[in-house]
C-alpha cells in the first residue's frame, strides 16, 4: 500500500511540474516579440504587423504599428537616412503598385514612422514624384 502511494504521489508531482513547465514556457514565447511602445534595437524584436522605428530624432527606437492608409509612413531606414529632410509627409496609398511592396523583413529601424501594411504603398506625393523624375 505505501508504494502505490508514493507512485501515485510521484505520478502527480511529474504531471505538476510538466504542466508548470509548459505555461511557463508558453509566456516567455509569447513575450518574445515587443508590443507597441516597446523599446527595440531592430524590426525583427518587434511582433507582427508591427516595426521597429525612431518617431523623432531626439527619441529611441520603439515598437509601432504598420501604417494604414492615410497614416504617416516611411520607407527610410536608420542605416540609409540622411541629414535633407522631406517637406511633404508621406502617408500610405493602395493601388497595384503597392501589392507585395511591404512583404520583406524589416531590420534595421525605420525613421520617422513604420512602413505602410502589406497592400499599401508609401505615397511621397506628387510634388516630390515630378522632382524625382
Amino acid at each position: 500500500m505505501a508504494f502505490l502511494r508514493i507512485v501515485v504521489n510521484s505520478v502527480a508531482l511529474y504531471l505538476c511540474l510538466t504542466s508548470a513547465a509548459v505555461v511557463e514556457k508558453r509566456d516567455v514565447n509569447t513575450d518574445a516579440k515587443g508590443k507597441v511602445g516597446s523599446s527595440c534595437d531592430g524590426n525583427d524584436e518587434c511582433g507582427p504587423e508591427l516595426c521597429c522605428f525612431r518617431p523623432n530624432v531626439t527619441a529611441g527606437t520603439v515598437c509601432g504599428n504598420l501604417g494604414e492608409a492615410s497614416q504617416s509612413c516611411s520607407n527610410v531606414t536608420l542605416e540609409e537616412h540622411s541629414p535633407t529632410q522631406n517637406a511633404n509627409e508621406p502617408s500610405c496609398r493602395e493601388d497595384e503598385e503597392a501589392e507585395g511592396t511591404t512583404a520583406k523583413p524589416y531590420s534595421p529601424p525605420y525613421n520617422g514612422a513604420c512602413p505602410c501594411k502589406t497592400g499599401l504603398v508609401c505615397d511621397f506625393g506628387e510634388k516630390n514624384r515630378k522632382q524625382r523624375d
